[in-house]
């Protein structure tokens, strides 16, 4: 049998960094980021999350929550691409 000198993460990693792996796998870390940490409020007035050429754009039922996450874009990007370990999206717009 032959040895097997890589570890599990870093197979896991290459595979990653594959441009249209690393587009899902980053949408996809947005999603749980977005349902676990911006809380009930957000959730259920962002009526749809999703990201086109590095753009992340939400729809927002509410126009009070509208507001403030337009508001807080910046804070949200940063937070999005910290999450992400790059510099992945370049804007955030709220609709």
């Amino acid at each position: 049998m032959k040895k097997n000198d890589h570890s599990l993460k870093s197979l896991i990693r290459e595979f990653s960094k594959r441009p249209a792996y690393r587009e899902r796998l980053n949408q996809a870390k947005i999603r749980v980021f977005w349902d676990e940490e911006m809380g009930p409020t957000f959730n259920r007035e962002v009526k749809q999350i999703y990201v086109k050429k590095r753009v992340l754009y939400l729809s927002v039922h509410s126009s009070v929550v509208r507001q403030e996450l337009h508001m807080s874009r910046e804070v949200i990007l940063k937070r999005m691409n910290e999450l992400l370990e790059e510099d992945y999206l370049k804007e955030v717009v709220v609709r």
